[in-house]
């Protein structure tokens, strides 16, 4: 007669989260830099999106002229990479 084991506890998210994390996996390591270097993709298009609407308009009505020359220097970063 075979003898039951104990039922294995279903995996937490924070358990889930915190192996992806720390990985050393290549194959895991590979997907987490293509999700990150997509995440950069996407803040970039919006902050060039964002730019673009601004100087649409001739008087640049979008946000405040200090306000602009702070955000039109964060585009930098994931636009020249």
């Amino acid at each position: 007669m075979a003898t039951v084991a104990g039922t294995m506890a279903a995996p937490t998210a924070e358990g889930v989260v915190w192996s992806w994390l720390t990985t050393v996996d290549h194959k895991r390591i590979g997907v987490l830099y293509g999700v990150t270097a997509f995440i950069f993709f996407l803040i970039g298009g919006v902050e060039a999106l964002h730019v673009r609407a601004q100087l649409a308009t001739p008087i640049g009505g979008v946000v405040e002229p200090e306000l602009y020359g702070q955000l039109f220097s964060l585009p930098a970063g994931p636009m020249d990479v």
